[in-house]
């Protein structure tokens, strides 16, 4: 699994992963985070490698310039995301296997539309979210481990400086890590993405 999540700010979003891979008793460190070329769109996946890129190279040959709105996207990434997990499941059926969470796919996809931010989350049961308004999401299984460490940040400055807490990119990514750190499936390093209404820009890894 991992930990992937993202968050509006003011004129920019910010998306961040942790590259923690375990396959067979193996650890190793992968790429979480992808781009889409030429636009400035990014987005991050959990669960099974095969649906993740399946899901990669459909929106590689997506057609922006037919539906470049926020709705239009959201129906057609979750109709591809939907087919992909549903063929999954039909393999693992065939062959005997009852498929569990981990060997479906999650989505996460934030950026600018047509001028317009949002983030949009896809589930592995064929739900979908647009998080825009709320300003920010969070998949895999450190999904929860990012949440409790974001109200704990709030609770704390609200606690100690009776303030408002204004999340800034330091704290969102000390949050990423923290969830990184707490999660025993995900780890660091992290691998970080920052999406202008121009462009992505790709950070280096960091711990």
């Amino acid at each position: 699994m991992t930990i992937a999540a993202a968050m509006l700010f003011d004129g920019c979003l910010l998306l961040g992963a942790d590259t923690k891979e375990t396959q067979e008793g193996l650890v190793m460190v992968t790429t979480k985070l992808f781009q889409v070329d030429s636009l400035p769109i990014a987005w991050a996946g959990a669960g099974e490698l095969a649906v993740l890129d399946g899901f990669n190279r459909w929106i590689d040959a997506y057609s922006w310039e037919d539906r470049a709105d926020w709705v239009s996207f959201r129906v057609s990434a979750t109709e591809a995301l939907n087919m992909l997990n549903k063929a999954k499941r039909q393999s693992m059926r065939a062959a005997g296997v009852r498929p569990k969470s981990r060997d479906l796919g999650r989505i996460l996809v934030a950026g600018y539309i047509n001028g317009v931010p949002n983030i949009l989350e896809i589930t592995n049961q064929g739900e979908s979210y647009l998080h825009g308004k709320r300003g920010f999401a969070a998949i895999g299984s450190g999904e929860n481990h990012f949440r409790i460490a974001k109200i704990a940040i709030e609770s704390f400055m609200e606690t100690f400086t009776q303030k408002k807490l204004t999340i800034t990119e330091s704290i969102f990514w000390f949050l990423v890590a923290i969830g990184a750190r707490i999660d025993p499936n995900s780890g660091l390093p992290l691998q970080k993405m920052k999406v202008t209404p121009q462009e992505v820009f790709n950070a280096k890894q960091e711990g």
